[in-house]
């Protein structure tokens, strides 16, 4: 679709030029946002009137946006942001950034489409972007991107000591314990070397313990069933003794019987 650029418009044309752009990026964008207008026959029959309505609104913005430049001049603005030891930041600084440091320091709001940034902010340190308020004001800003203070070291380094500094009782102070010596990732990952040493070190301790009482367990299960069959057996053995004796004393008692009846036959 053809439009008429109300604005200068980085990369797409200047003010008053009538270009031909995709549909939804002139309905959806330009037209909404007031930085264009669509370039039908009434609109281009009204261009001339409108150069002249619109000259002493751009007279209004030049204005207003030399002022911003003149606020913004020599002004660096701070970024602050997480990051790792090696200074790499988690995620990256974008326009945004600097639009909210603006209002928050300076009190004014800047487009996003004004700011033009570096290729990558994904480190710690100095920088630089461009800000063009308009194609007669265009001005170079500084901005460093610094840690926050707020940023757990112990977070960045040990998860595990940081969780245990916050587990453990003030009165033991752990943060002196953890912080001070957790300078660098090397030292972190000692730390929790030595933790998984320390952790090994006592499982295997307490399946020792465990192991030893299980076979002092066994060892005495097996005691019990030996002592138990030793007293079956003989119980077993007293019971058949008895059983033959019970025997032969009824053996016995027929043959003297019979000593008598001989007797009495010889009487």
């Amino acid at each position: 679709m053809d439009v008429i650029l109300l604005e200068y418009i980085d990369k797409v044309g200047d003010k008053h030029e009538v270009v031909k752009v995709k549909n939804g990026y002139g309905r959806n964008y330009l037209i909404p946002k007031g930085l264009a207008i669509v370039a039908n026959k009434s609109n281009m029959a009204r261009l001339d009137g409108l150069k002249k309505q619109f000259a002493k609104k751009e007279s209004a913005k030049i204005d207003t946006y030399k002022d911003y430049a003149s606020k913004l001049a020599g002004k660096t603005l701070k970024i602050v942001a997480k990051a790792g030891e090696s200074g790499r930041l988690f995620g990256s600084v974008h326009a945004q950034h600097l639009i909210d440091a603006i209002q928050e320091e300076l009190g004014f709001e800047v487009e996003k489409r004004m700011i033009r940034m570096p290729d990558e902010v994904k480190e710690l340190g100095s920088y630089e972007a461009e800000f063009k308020f308009h194609e007669e004001v265009v001005i170079n800003v500084n901005f460093d991107v610094v840690r926050d203070k707020n940023d757990d070291t112990d977070e960045r380094t040990d998860t595990g000591s940081a969780k245990r500094s916050k587990a453990a009782p003030a009165a033991e102070e752990p943060p002196v314990v953890e912080a001070t010596v957790v300078d660098t990732p090397a030292a972190a990952a000692d730390l929790i070397i030595e933790d998984v040493v320390h952790l090994t070190e006592t499982a295997e301790k307490a399946a020792d313990v465990e192991v030893a009482a299980a076979e002092e367990t066994a060892e005495e299960a097996v005691e019990d069933v030996v002592a138990e069959a030793t007293e079956t057996v003989e119980a077993a053995e007293a019971a058949a003794e008895e059983v033959a004796d019970e025997e032969v004393v009824e053996a016995e008692v027929p043959a003297e019987a019979d000593s008598e009846d001989e007797s009495d036959k010889d009487a």
